[in-house]
């Protein structure tokens, strides 16, 4: 068996790929959300804002320290 092959079969491999999956799909329509990020660098933040272009829903919105 190749190694893509063991992959698939790798339950941890499974479940990254569904948590992926979710993160990146809107959660109304199923389309594929738009990520947009944008830096802070005077307080160390990112903003992450998905976004569907769709039905136009704004998924998230969060903003992440950097270390």
């Amino acid at each position: 068996m190749n190694d893509n092959n063991e992959a698939l079969l790798n339950p941890e491999h499974r479940r990254h790929q569904a948590f992926v999956q979710i993160q990146n799909t809107c959660p109304l329509c199923n389309s594929q959300l738009t990520i947009r990020v944008e830096t802070y660098l005077e307080n160390y933040t990112l903003r992450e804002e998905a976004s569907c272009s769709t039905c136009r829903l704004v998924a998230r919105v969060k903003d992440h320290k950097m270390h």
